[in-house]
């Protein structure tokens, strides 16, 4: 698997998990097929991060078929926050989810992922724009971290 790491990710997630005691659960789009390989970059990118991983698709292919929504398994895991760069998986959150639309770079104030700028966050109270790591951070300070 070549994915590079986004700057910021593992720094900012390892002060927040030492300093705040928050945990961080994996929950992906992924099909259960991709398992291996994801653990193993995980474990070489993120190690000691993530609680768990959690997968909502099965099969591969024509096959491939959502067994959960990440609403959903975040519900299950009660999660607070969902960090996420697809707005689709952001739409539906709500008093009991949060959403943090994550994008990086510079474009406009929206980042550098095209795919999820046409979102309007203002449709939604429960989701906010956030550009790079240091932003989730500064966002999980102000609003969510007593």
């Amino acid at each position: 698997m070549n994915i590079q790491r986004v700057d910021g990710a593992y720094q900012t997630m390892y002060k927040l998990q030492s300093m705040h005691n928050i945990s961080f659960h994996l929950v992906t789009n992924r099909s259960i097929i991709l398992r291996d390989q994801t653990l193993q970059w995980l474990n070489k990118n993120f190690e000691g991060i993530f609680q768990e991983v959690h997968f909502a698709y099965k099969g591969t292919g024509d096959t491939l078929e959502q067994v959960i929504t990440k609403k959903e398994l975040c519900n299950q895991l009660n999660c607070k926050i969902l960090i996420d760069d697809q707005a689709n998986n952001l739409e539906m959150c709500d008093e009991t989810l949060h959403g943090l639309l994550f994008s990086h770079g510079d474009c406009g104030g929206y980042g550098t992922y095209s795919w999820n700028r046409h979102f309007d966050i203002a449709s939604n109270d429960f989701v906010w724009r956030v550009n790079g790591w240091e932003s989730i951070e500064d966002h999980l300070m102000q609003y969510h971290i007593a």
